[in-house]
This record gives C-alpha cells, sequence and structure tokens, in this order.
C-alpha cells in the first residue's frame, strides 16, 4: 500500500490538501515477472532459430553438404551381433583432422583437441585401420576422399572376409575339416573384414569432388598450424537399430502393440526360378538346375551398384537360357531332365537366398507353397535335383575356366558332370578344368544343397585357387578392372563396342554350359548352339554402366512402359529389406528376361490386360511386350519365390545357435543422413562471449528490479481523481 498528498486547488477557494492511500497497480507487481518469462522464452526462441537451417545465423556459420555428395555406411544386424555404422541421436561432431597414413592414428590417440572427424584417403582405408581408429576412444567419425580417377588400392581392397560366407558354410569340424579352416586356403586374400565391423561413429565417403574442395580447403585455412581457430564438422547417421536381429525384433513386437513403427525389417528379396519345359502335373523327371547369384554388396550402402565380376555369373546364365530356350517345344520336351534356372537375390549375406531355398524344397513349398483352389506348378524337391551347376565370378576368364566340387561327396556322377563340360569345351576358345590343388569347393550357393543332401554339383569361376578378382565386394569391383577401358566420352554404341571382347568369352563359355546341360539331358550333342554376344555386350552395359540404355527398354513390359524411369547408374543390386509386393530394378529385368529367353508368343486378343494368367492359374507368369507397334504376349513358367532366410518363419528362433543366418537392416529417417562444416574458435573466445552474455543478462535483471521498485517515481499518475 502507498500513501501521499496530493494538493487539489479550487477555483475560487483556499487550497485543498487531502491524503489518499492507494493500492499499487497489479500490472507493476507482475512487471519483474512478465519480463523474466519473457527474457526465458527469447533465449530459447533464438536457440531454436539458431538451430533452424533456414535461419540466418545457421547459414552464417554453418556449410551443408548435400547428403547426394557422400555414400554412407548404414547399420544391419545378423542374430548375434550388429556392424556397420551410426551417429549418436543429434549427430557427431569433431575437429578435423588428416591422416595421410595408417601410422598416423597416434596423432588421434594422443591429440588434444579430440574428438575428432578423421579425413582420410580411400587409399589408407581398411578394416584394421577403422579398429585401432575406433580403440583410441577420441573419433567422432571418418569423411574418406578419393583423388580423381582412383580405382582401387594396387594391391586390391576388399571389405569382405577372407573366407565369405563361411559361418553358414559346408564345412565343419566334422565334415570335411581340413577345408574348415580359413587359413588353409583363403579365398579372398585381400579381404579386410571392413563389412563386419561394428562401428561406433558414422564412415562417408565423398563422391562429389566439389563437396571434397570445400572441406578440404576448410582444413586447410584453419587446422594446418594446430591452433584455433579449427575447421570441424558434424556428420549425422542416425539408425533405429541395436545390438542383433533377436532384440531389434522384440522391439518390434513391443513397439507394435503401441505403433505401426518398427525398428528393422529382415533383408532378403525374391528368387527367380525359372523352368524351361512346360510345368505339367506329374512331371517327375529329375531336375539340371543351372544357378547364379543376383544380388551384390559393398561396405557403403550405393556402392553396390558395380559389382562387376559378380555379374558375370547370372549374365552368363541369362545367356544360357536364351540358347536353350531357342529349342523347339519337342526338342524341350522330349530331354530326360527338367531344366530350371534359378537367380537367387540374397546370397551376399551368408548364402541367405540359396538356403531358403533348400528349405523350401525340403518343405513342399518350392516355388509356392500349397494353395487350395488353385492350380500349381509341380513342387520342387531337392531330391529330384541331379545336377547343379552354379555360375560364379567370370569376367576373368581368358583362355581357361575352373570347375570346382566338394571332394567329400564326389563320386562317379561328379566325374560324369566335370567331364560333360570339359568335353563340351573342346573346340572353344576357352578351356575347362579341375583345380590344381585339393582346397575344398569355394563359397557358393551350392554350399546350402550339399548341407541337405549329396547333390552332384559344381561350381565354374574364373579362378584356381583364390579369387582372381581383388576388388570382391567392393566400390572398385568395376568394368574396368575386367580389361574394359572406360571413357566418359564414348557413345553407349562405341562402349557396347569396347564390351564385346569380354562378351565374346562370355558367349563361348554360355554354349559350352548349353552343350553340356543338352548333352546331360539328352545324351546327344548339341548342334551349333549359338549365344548372342550382342545381347551380353547390351546386358553388361544395362547392369554395370548405365541403366538409361535402350536395351533395357525392350524388356519393359507394356503395362510399365511409362513407369520406366532411370538415373542413368548401373542398377544396383543390394538386397536391402524384403517386399512382398515390389521388385527391385535388378529384379524386374532379369525376370522379364528370362521370360522372354525362355518363354513361347500365345493368342490374345485386345490390349495388354488381356495378357495374363486365369484367376486360379500360378503355373505361368504372363508380359505382354511392345514390338514393332505390336504387344506380343509372352508366357513362361517363372516364378518368384520368398528369398529371405527360413529364420523368418520359424516362432521363437534360436538366433544365437540356430542354422540360419538372420540379417535386418535398421529402420532409419528420411533425413538420416547430413554432412556439415563450421570453424570452431577458441574456448577463451567461447568463454568471453558467454560471459558477457552473463553480464549483459545480470544487467538486465537488475535494471528490471531497479524499474521495478522505483515503479511510483517512474510511472507517477497524472492529476484528476
Amino acid at each position: 500500500m502507498l500513501s501521499k498528498q496530493i494538493i487539489y486547488e479550487h477555483y475560487n477557494g483556499p487550497f485543498l490538501v487531502v491524503d489518499v492511500t492507494y493500492s499499487e497497480p497489479k500490472w507493476k507487481r507482475m512487471e519483474f515477472y512478465y519480463f523474466c518469462i519473457i527474457v526465458l522464452l527469447t533465449s530459447h526462441s533464438l536457440e531454436v532459430d539458431c538451430a533452424t537451417k533456414n535461419s540466418a545465423v545457421y547459414a552464417l556459420v554453418y556449410k551443408d553438404i548435400g547428403a547426394s555428395s557422400f555414400d554412407k555406411c548404414i547399420r544391419v544386424l545378423n542374430g548375434t551381433k550388429q556392424i556397420g555404422c551410426q551417429s549418436e541421436m543429434n549427430g557427431n561432431v569433431g575437429v578435423l583432422l588428416l591422416l595421410n597414413s595408417s601410422s598416423d592414428i597416434d596423432q588421434v590417440a594422443n591429440g588434444r583437441h579430440g574428438p575428432y572427424i578423421i579425413l582420410i584417403n580411400a587409399a589408407i582405408l581398411s578394416g584394421n585401420f577403422v579398429k585401432n581408429l575406433q580403440d583410441t576412444r577420441n573419433v567422432n567419425g571418418i569423411l574418406v576422399f578419393a583423388d580423381d580417377g582412383y580405382a582401387g588400392q594396387s594391391n586390391g581392397f576388399s571389405p569382405e572376409p577372407q573366407c565369405p560366407r563361411y559361418i553358414y558354410g559346408l564345412y565343419t569340424s566334422t565334415y570335411g575339416s581340413k577345408y574348415a579352416k580359413c587359413e588353409n586356403n583363403p579365398w579372398n586374400i585381400p579381404g579386410n573384414d571392413l563389412s563386419y565391423i561394428d562401428i561406433e561413429f558414422p564412415v562417408f565417403y565423398m563422391q562429389n569432388s566439389t563437396a571434397t574442395k570445400e572441406i578440404l580447403t576448410c582444413y586447410n585455412e584453419n587446422n594446418r598450424d594446430g591452433d584455433y581457430p579449427f575447421c570441424a564438422a558434424q556428420m549425422d547417421a542416425r539408425m533405429d537399430a541395436a545390438v542383433s536381429t533377436e532384440t531389434c525384433m522384440r522391439r518390434n513386437v513391443l513397439q507394435n502393440n503401441l505403433s505401426p513403427a518398427s525398428y528393422c525389417q529382415a533383408m532378403g528379396k525374391k528368387n527367380i526360378i525359372s523352368m524351361l519345359q512346360q510345368p505339367n502335373v506329374g512331371d517327375n523327371r529329375p531336375i539340371i538346375l543351372v544357378t547364379a547369384a543376383l544380388d551384390s554388396r559393398s561396405f557403403l550402402l550405393s556402392s553396390a551398384v558395380p559389382g562387376a565380376n559378380s555379374a558375370t555369373g547370372f549374365i552368363t546364365l541369362l545367356s544360357v537360357a536364351n540358347v536353350l530356350g531357342e529349342l523347339s517345344k519337342e526338342a524341350k520336351e522330349n530331354m530326360s531332365h527338367r531344366v530350371v534356372f534359378v537367380l537367387f537375390d540374397g546370397e551376399a549375406f551368408d548364402n541367405s537366398a540359396s538356403i531358403r531355398m533348400v528349405y523350401d524344397m525340403d518343405n513342399n513349398r518350392c516355388p509356392y507353397s500349397p494353395k487350395s483352389g488353385t492350380v500349381q506348378p509341380e513342387t520342387i524337391d531337392l531330391s529330384q535335383v541331379e545336377f547343379v551347376i552354379e555360375l560364379g565370378q567370370l569376367g576373368y576368364v581368358r583362355d581357361r575356366a575352373w570347375i570346382h566340387f566338394d571332394p567329400v561327396s564326389k563320386d562317379g556322377n561328379t566325374s560324369r558332370l566335370v567331364n560333360t563340360i570339359k568335353d563340351q569345351s573342346l573346340g572353344s576358345t576357352v578351356s575347362f578344368d579341375a583345380p590344381s590343388a585339393d582346397i575344398g569347393l569355394p563359397p557358393s550357393s551350392l554350399h546350402s544343397m550339399l548341407k541337405k543332401r549329396n547333390v552332384t554339383g559344381v561350381l565354374i569361376t574364373d579362378f584356381d585357387q583364390n579369387y582372381t578378382n581383388k576388388y570382391y565386394l567392393s566400390a572398385y569391383d568395376t568394368v574396368d578392372k575386367l580389361g574394359i577401358p572406360l571413357n566418359v566420352s564414348r557413345t553407349e554404341k562405341e562402349t557396347i563396342v569396347a564390351l564385346h571382347q569380354l562378351a565374346t568369352k562370355m558367349s563361348e563359355m554360355s554354349n559350352v554350359i548349353s552343350r553340356a546341360v543338352y548333352t546331360l539331358s539328352t545324351g546327344k550333342n548339341m548342334s551349333n548352339p549359338s549365344s548372342d554376344p550382342s545381347a551380353i555386350a547390351n546386358t553388361l552395359y544395362c547392369y554395370l554402366i548405365n541403366s538409361s540404355c535402350s536395351f533395357l527398354r525392350k524388356f519393359v513390359d507394356s503395362g510399365n512402359t511409362n513407369n520406366f524411369k532411370s538415373d542413368g547408374r548401373p542398377l544396383n543390386r543390394y538386397v536391402s529389406v524384403y517386399s512382398a509386393t515390389q521388385l527391385t530394378a535388378s529384379e524386374y529385368f532379369a525376370r522379364n528376361m528370362l521370360l522372354w529367353y525362355t518363354g513361347d508368343q500365345v493368342n490374345v486378343t485386345g490390349t495388354s490386360n488381356g495378357c495374363k494368367a486365369p484367376s486360379n492359374d500360378m503355373r505361368y507368369s504372363y508380359l505382354a511386350f511392345d514390338r514393332n507397334t505390336s504387344n506380343i504376349c509372352v508366357r513362361a513358367p517363372i516364378y518368384l519365390a520368398d528369398g529371405r532366410s527360413p529364420a523368418v518363419l520359424i516362432s521363437n528362433y534360436d538366433y544365437a545357435n540356430g542354422p540360419y543366418p538372420a540379417w535386418s537392416e535398421s529402420i532409419w529417417p528420411r533425413d538420416a543422413f547430413k554432412l556439415s562444416i563450421f570453424v570452431v574458435q577458441n574456448p577463451v573466445s567461447q568463454g568471453m562471449v558467454l560471459l558477457c552474455g552473463l553480464v549483459i543478462l545480470i544487467f538486465s535483471i537488475f535494471f528490471v528490479v531497479f524499474v521495478s521498485k522505483n515503479s511510483d517515481i517512474l510511472f507517477s499518475i497524472g492529476d484528476g481523481l
């Protein structure tokens, strides 16, 4: 309460003195509190605004590097552990430090300005190097850059183990024990295990030269002298999954009880199964399987694109299908064996796709589970399979290919198969020979079948005892490594001409395999099979160099003509997560090629809408293709079978000790991958700025308190009642 004398002068009388007691206005009492709230809200608003990418303050501090400028390492999991990379929830920040060799790690361990974001040239990247960096506990991320034209370390680079896919392989301490130890014969000598390390921080591979120059310029201008200010970076690669597939799937179940979100998804795609003959009911002829892996992978998300040498196997299989598909219908049906082509999509992850097919064969569900009310093809049982011919890496074949088999299960049928292939190569420019040493069966899909049953099978490759490919499942496994010099100024036609040398070798091998299959299934020699080197060269070009090619457009079915889109890059063959309704571009074109090569034209009326199977008939796939301004309907017994590991089907599966791989891929937000650079000032300077801010804040508080206490003087009430 306040008391005050107020003197009024009467207009015609003496002065009037009045004592007035009144209360201070409520708004004055609250003035200080309002001010504090406003200060807090304003400071929070400024903090949020400064952190917003669209703010002027953010633009002054940070330089963003677009996500398309770099490739990323992601988080994947198996039954017992996690591998790959991820960042903290809000990203990883560190001062940039350039290392010129693997021996410079002491600079990281003893550095005073960590944690660091390490800058390294791709020439020194390896599994051991990353492990050593991680062990310093002073690293928050790695940025990898490469010199223009860099094509991989001269002595080879493979992020895979030296014995790939050995965990679920054939050889154990009780079966072929002499082949079970990798050190006895490492297949992949340059293998450094990089793809199988659990890395606690992000790893980005710079792909844009302009962005790389910006980062290196920032480093050179600020960090060379070892004193402030420093150029620093923030790397974001948020991954939702953690620990293992078992843990992640359990969290998925808990999460799905509350919302449809999930942390990870099972990996796998579709196995493509194509029959040369008609799927007649009761056809129990023995089977010859011709198989190849369709997929590839790499340490980085988008670098599974090339996989050039592994692609030569399935492209050769497509050529074999083309050759045998040219046989007359009568010739096919008179064969003593059924011929089945299989493209496995998921073999890079512990043979998951072939393991699933063997599981389905063993459970009467290959290619489909029985479904009442439908007409289905005869199921394929592993006991019906008499011969398996698997086509592996073939790109380095010059004048000799190698026929590998399991020495433990070798019998008379194995010798018959090997000798048939050898005999059919006589007169060819490519000879086929058995390995020069007793080394066991290399990593292959054939392992999955032999683990279940003693089937007669061989693997055809371009190597004898060790991989000829020094860049197995790496970003550097490109066409130029196969002896095809690439020139970006070449036209599509000129590049395809350059590919003809490799295509001709693959064509020769295709002819040999076609003749061998024909002889095994008829007892006769095939007269003049003619594989098309041009088709092979075009397929190589489209899959491995430029998917915006004229050849692939021929295999876009009429129903998808307007949906065909391509970014002009090679087709990515990374398997990723499963989709029941969608095919990858790689699967789509492989399926369509097989259908065209092995199918029969059928008469239908109308447009592509009439080219489809009856609703209850699952024996055939139908596709319409545009040829010479008209639609051609093609029908073939081709099936898309689930290629995920059997682990996804088994309730309460024992992930730690179960017989099947269980790979999953982490979910990540759409904007998960970010990279920014900025300059960090001296801590003393930062402290001075903070101190000045605190001084101003304290002064403001005292000022408001002063104003509040003296408001009766500063804000006097005017005269009048």
